[in-house]
Formats: C-alpha cells, structure tokens, sequence
C-alpha cells in the first residue's frame, strides 16, 4: 500500500530503483521529468505557491524519520543568501500527527515522532504570498531521494546531478537519431540498389545485337556502281547524316509520347545511377514506361503518370472522346480530314477553350528542319543513284509541308533492283490507343537482300487467289489486288529510329497505312530478315522447352517462322479496308478505332496462317524450308505436310514470344486473342504435367505444355478468320470491342506458362539494338 495516501493533497508514491519515495505531483504541480540512462525516472517538483503547504508537510514528515538532515545545508554561492520562512507549530504538529502511523515502518525501532525543534520548521517552513514561481528564486530545497546520500547533500551537487542526467538524456537521443539516420541511409541504399538490379534485369531481358557500322561494312553493296562512283569517298558523310536524322526522329517520337517525356529525359540523360541503366532504359523504350508491362519505371518520379495518356501526346490531356467527336461533327470536310489524320495534332485554344489542329511540320519545325537539311546532304551525295536522290528530295518536300502523298507515292515506286531503301515518314498509329488516328514518326536504312527477295515472288504473286478465297462475302472482296501490287523486299537492317526503334523491335513492316493510297496503288512489304534471325536465335528457340510438348520439338524452324511473318505483312494489304458504314464511306482504321490495330494483327497473324497453308494445299509455294534432321527422318510425313506443321507449329511458340511483349500492346492482344480463340475451339490442346506453389497464399498452380491439334487448327484458323473480317467489313465497333473483351485477357492456361518462362531470366524477350560508338 502507499506510505502516503492524503485525499486532500493528492500525493500518491512512485517506486524508483526499489526505493517508494518519491511522490507523485498532484494535477496542478509542475514536473521536470529527467530519464537517467539505467532506467530510473525521476520528478523534480516545483511547487505553486498555493500547494507549499503540501510540500511542508511533506518535508516535515521526512525530517521526523530522519530522512533528511535537521539542519540545512550552506547554499552555493550563486544562489541569493537563504531565506527563513515561518510555520505555525501547532498546525505542523497536527499535519506530522496525521501521517505518523504511515511513516512507521521508516523508523527501524517504530518509535515515537522526533521532537520538532524552531530550526526544523525554519527548513520546512512555508513560502511567502507573493513569492516568484521561478526555480533558482525558491528558498534551498533538498529532493529527498538524493538527500539520503552524502554525495547529495548539498544544493550544487543535486543540480549538478540533474545536468548530468540531462546531458545524458540528449546523448542518448542524438545516438538514437543518428542511428535512425544510419538506418535510413542504408535503406535508401539498399531500396536504390535494389531499384537497379531491377533495372538491371530489364535491360537484360533485351540482348544487345550489333547493327550500324557493323552491318554496314557487312551488308552494304561492295560494288560503288551500285550507289554512285562517289560513295567509297563519301561513307562517312553518310552515315553521319542518318545518324543526325535518327537523332532528331527519337526526338519527335519522346514528344509524340508524352508531353512532358523530353524533359523528363534530360534530367535523367546524364544521370549516372545504376551505371547509366537509367537512361539506356528510357531510350529504349522512347519514356518512363515499360512497353512490356505499360507500368512506369521510375516510381519514385511523381512527375510521371503511372501509365502513358491514352492519346499520348497527340491530344488535350483534359479532352474527352464525347468532346472529341462532337467536335468533329461541328468541321467541314476538309477540317475533318485533318482532325481524324495522321499528320495533324489536336490542341486547345487558349482564346475560346475548343478544339484546333495544328500541323505536324509546325509542332515539330525545329527536328524536321535539321531532318530535311540532312535530307538535302544525302540528295547531293546520291546525286547519281536519281530513284534515291529524288525519294530524298520528295522526302524534304513532305516534312516542310505536311503533305506526304507524293512522297510516299515516289517511295512506292522506287526500282526494286535498287539495292538500298530508305523508309522515313509518320506512319504506324499504336501510340494512339484513344482513336488510333495520329501517326509516329519512324526512319530505316536498309540493305537488300536480292537472293531472299526473289524466293519470295512465287508467294505474292499468288495474292488475288487468297483475296478470292478469303471467308467473307464477296461485296467485300478486292477484285484487283493483282494490279497494284508491289514486289516483297527482303532486306537486311543498318539502322532504325523513332517509333520503330523503341522497345520491341520491328521484324518487318508493311506500309504506307493510308487507306487511298492502299485501294490505288497498295503497300510496300519489307522484311528484316536479320532482325529476324536474331529474334528467332535468341528468343524462340529457348522457349521450345517451356510451350512444346516435347514430340512437336523437330517442327520449329526459322523458314516457319520467317514465311509465316512475310504471310503476316502481305494479309495487311488484303481484306477490307475501304468501307460504307450507315451509308458514309469511311476506313476499317476510323471505324473500329482504338480496337482497330489488335484485330488487325490478329487478323494478319491467322490469315497469314491460311494463306500458306492454302498455297501448301493447292502447291502453289515453292519456298523450299530447312528442316531439322529429325525432321528430314519422318519418312511416313509428306513434304506438304511437314511445311504445314512447321508453320502451326513455329506460330504457336510465336505466339508466347509475342504475348511477353505486354499483353496490352496491340501485337500482345493480337496472339492473346489467337491463343485463346484456337484453343477454345480444339486447334491448341494444352496437357498439365505438374503444379508448382502459388505465391504467398495463392493455391497452387498448373504446368502446362501445349501442341497443335493437326486435325482441328485449319478450321479453327478459317472460323477466326471468318470472324474478325466480317467485324471489319462491318465496321462493327461494338462487335469488335466485346471480341476483344472476351479473348483479350489470358486465360489461366495461358498466364501459368507465361509465369513459368518469366521465372527463366535466361531468355531474352527482345533484341535491343546496339549502333557502336559511331551511331552514339
């Protein structure tokens, strides 16, 4: 029980280090709590003047068990001279008498109260009324705990106890700060490290392969009749005026993608962090975001969108598609065609708050100023290869005036013997996923490869065949595919930029897109194949053993793979793409909108599939494949046969190679939607050969390998097919986006392999490009 329990002056007892003497301060006592660094906590009370009684008492009661000394002690010498204060005895008296029988066990013999003598309520005595309520103004008080020891007995050494401890108490709590501080430090160092291995491993999930230079004196044309007698002299002019066009292209295509994305990167362009991982990441995915996952890769930048605008940087950030399309009801036809291309941006007008376009060789004066003055440079060194030197000057014609028909027109026709080709211009719309109107900028040097190129006539010749055959009706059919067609480029790639060199590489392209010139005079198909090849090496053979049952291993080849990505170029170039909707004509591209560009590569993808195997069934290709030599043993195969496994076969790792681009990109959407729709309708068949633990709580998950149903994929190919063209020869909006919805997310089956090939880090998911210092 406590040794002091008065109701009215409200002391109760606190135990310090086993001794029950301190009491605690009543509500209206001040208190100087010191923290002695062994734990001890001590009060050092202050009494207001109408609370000295208490204290009195208090002392009084100590004095009479001989807890403190009867006399007081000599003050230190920067104290004023002690003051004698006055307490009526009788009163004394009665407050000792009222806590004697609580005191006796202080007493070692339980003896009667010691005689209280002047001297005694001189040391207790009570303030005067008007005394001043600061600390070193109050008569010499002795704090009981320490009093008991000599060492404390005096006013100096107990303040100077209750520095020490005090000073002790803001050691301790520097030493805690730091150690936080400490602490902290080593968690950023270990959040950035880890940031960077992050980092790290992005980057190497993208192998470097050599191009620039290297491809150049490996590809280009040995003989100088081939480009002018004056290039041998002139290569590194050259090449300096494509790299200056590759440089500011990358530029416009920052600008294109997000607004504030050429900022961003300047801040970061000479940042060193991670070794510069940084900034080789933003370069290759032309921003913060990582085209594989569309999620940004510098978190900790809030300046940044978690993901890319929709619009990208072709539109208000604050306009919605409701103001956007009541807009364009509002133009005329030639304010239309400007709002709803490709080579106009839209904009808000600061005057009226509405909607305005503004040219792209406005928007971006300054890079396409130093793009066309390159231009012009390479028409005067080309100046006696005229196909080239005229497509340059055509070229810097378009960029100066936004017009880039007749460039592209010249493009179209340049001689196909030329062994060099040029690609430059606005052309490829996925960066806009809110209407996929506006194009990107993008630029390639390559060189041709003729031996390639002329294998493949035999396929597009056959083109008007397939255009015949195609599982729509007829209305939508085009009668002469054959009369505009354009011979298939093979090449081999020096450099790439814009567009076409961020994130996953381009392995062939097929343009221009406009939809006129495609009806008039149709498309030019390029094919890389060396990009090709590096894609096949390295990305597609590994994942062999993650998809394929093993007994479809021998049907992988790279003749496969590249027919089947020459088949899915060509198929852009048939089906519908000039058609009437609610008896306004219009284009698949405008009609379908943000949903136009997955089902189109889905459609290229799965047509590409039909239209080889179609020319295998009829033995119209006479594309001669290289077979493994397990292949080359299956005797009891036809050939026919071995070219159509092949080609399922090589598609469906295909289809895993390209789903880990992002499965929101619209190439990854296209083979989502492929993988799913052939699969529920018997062409894929999937086999569950083990389980492997979810992550943290999750249940434990299937492994899958899969393989073609040889019986059932070609009319599951045709059914897709059959599908996606009547969305488009519709201009079914609706259709398209419940299809897209309903087979554009992976399935279960899907997920877990990809999961599985995601544990392997080994595999690269891309090629990255690599110029050496000269490209730099």
């Amino acid at each position: 029980m406590p040794l002091f329990t008065n109701s009215t002056s409200g002391f109760g007892l606190v135990k310090v280090r086993g001794l029950s003497l301190v009491p605690k301060p009543p509500t209206r006592i001040k208190a100087f709590m010191v923290c002695d660094v062994w734990g001890g906590v001590f009060f050092l009370a202050t009494t207001r003047r109408q609370h000295i009684p208490h204290r009195a008492q208090f002392r009084i009661l100590l004095l009479k068990r001989r807890l403190l000394p009867t006399t007081s002690p000599p003050p230190p010498p920067f104290f004023n001279k002690p003051k004698t204060f006055h307490v009526n005895r009788e009163d004394a008296a009665a407050a000792a008498a009222d806590h004697d029988d609580n005191l006796s066990h202080f007493s070692d013999t339980n003896t009667a109260t010691t005689q209280l003598d002047d001297s005694t309520f001189q040391l207790a005595g009570l303030p005067p009324s008007k005394r001043r309520n600061t600390f070193l103004d109050r008569a010499p008080f002795t704090i009981p705990f320490l009093s008991s020891s000599p060492k404390y007995r005096t006013r100096s050494a107990q303040i100077s106890f209750i520095l020490q401890q005090i000073k002790c108490v803001c050691i301790t709590f520097i030493v805690f700060v730091f150690l936080i501080g400490m602490f902290l430090l080593c968690y950023v160092i270990w959040a950035r490290k880890h940031k960077c291995i992050a980092h790290e491993q992005t980057l190497a999930s993208f192998i470097d392969v050599q191009f620039g230079m290297k491809a150049m004196d490996e590809f280009w044309p040995k003989d100088p009749d081939a480009l002018g007698s004056t290039y041998p002299q002139q290569k590194d002019k050259v090449i300096n005026h494509f790299h200056t066009i590759r440089r500011n292209m990358n530029q416009i295509y920052m600008r294109q993608k997000w607004s504030g994305n050429l900022l961003e990167y300047q801040t970061i362009k000479d940042d060193n962090q991670c070794g510069g991982v940084r900034r080789q990441l933003y370069e290759l995915f032309g921003g913060p975001w990582n085209v594989l996952t569309g999620k940004k890769d510098f978190e900790n930048d809030q300046s940044i969108p978690d993901k890319k605008p929709l619009g990208a940087a072709f539109y208000p950030q604050d306009m919605t598609k409701t103001e956007f399309n009541s807009w364009v009801d509002s133009l005329t036809v030639s304010q239309k065609e400007a709002a709803v291309g490709f080579y106009h941006t839209v904009e808000r007008d600061a005057s009226t708050g509405g909607l305005k376009t503004r040219p792209y060789s406005d928007v971006y004066k300054e890079e396409l100023n130093e793009i066309r003055q390159a231009l012009l440079k390479l028409a005067d060194l080309f100046i006696n290869v005229p196909p080239l030197r005229e497509l340059f000057l055509k070229k810097e014609e378009a960029f100066r005036t936004n017009s880039h028909t007749a460039a592209d027109l010249t493009w179209l026709d340049l001689n196909p013997a030329l062994e060099v080709d040029v690609t430059i211009g606005f052309y490829e719309t996925y960066e806009d996923e809110l209407f996929g109107y506006k194009a990107t900028c993008e630029a390639y040097l390559s060189v041709k490869d003729s031996s390639a190129s002329s294998q493949l006539q035999s396929i597009s010749s056959h083109l008007q065949f397939i255009e015949d055959s195609l599982p729509i009706d007829d209305q939508y059919k085009n009668p002469n595919v054959g009369s505009h067609l354009n011979p298939i480029s093979v090449v081999n790639m020096i450099l790439n930029a814009g567009d076409a060199a961020a994130g996953v590489q381009t392995a062939a392209y097929n343009l221009p897109n406009d939809a006129t010139i495609l009806h008039d005079k149709g498309s030019k198909r390029i094919m890389l194949k060396n990009v090709q090849e590096a894609k096949f090496t390295h990305t597609l053979v590994p994942l062999t053993s993650h998809v394929l049952s093993a007994d479809q291993h021998m049907f992988v080849a790279f003749d496969g793979f590249f027919t089947h990505i020459l088949s899915h170029e060509l198929m852009h170039g048939l089906g519908p793409h000039t058609i009437q909707v609610g008896g306004t004509n219009t284009s698949v591209r405008a009609a379908l909108q943000e949903f136009y560009s997955p089902l189109e590569e889905c459609k290229a993808d799965v047509s590409g599939l039909y239209m080889l195997t179609q020319l295998i069934n009829h033995q119209k290709m006479n594309f001669v494949f290289d077979f493994s030599s397990e292949l080359l043993k299956q005797t009891g195969i036809t050939y026919a046969e071995k070219l159509r496994r092949s080609l399922y076969v090589t598609y469906l790792v295909s289809i895993f190679r390209s789903a880990r681009f992002g499965t929101e990109e619209a190439h990854g959407k296209a083979v989502t939607i492929a993988f799913n729709y052939l699969h529920d309708n018997g062409g894929i068949v999937s086999t569950t050969i083990g389980t492997k633990a979810g992550e943290g709580e999750a249940e434990e998950m299937d492994i899958y390998k899969h393989a073609i149903n040889f019986s059932f994929m070609g009319s599951a190919v045709i059914k897709l097919m059959g599908e996606i063209l009547t969305i488009q020869a519709h201009g079914d909006y609706l259709g398209a986006k419940a299809f897209v919805e309903h087979y554009g997310k992976p399935s279960s089956v899907m997920s877990s392999t990809l999961e599985m090939i995601a544990e392997d880090h080994s595999i690269p998911i891309d090629i990255r490009p690599v110029y050496g210092d000269d490209m730099e």
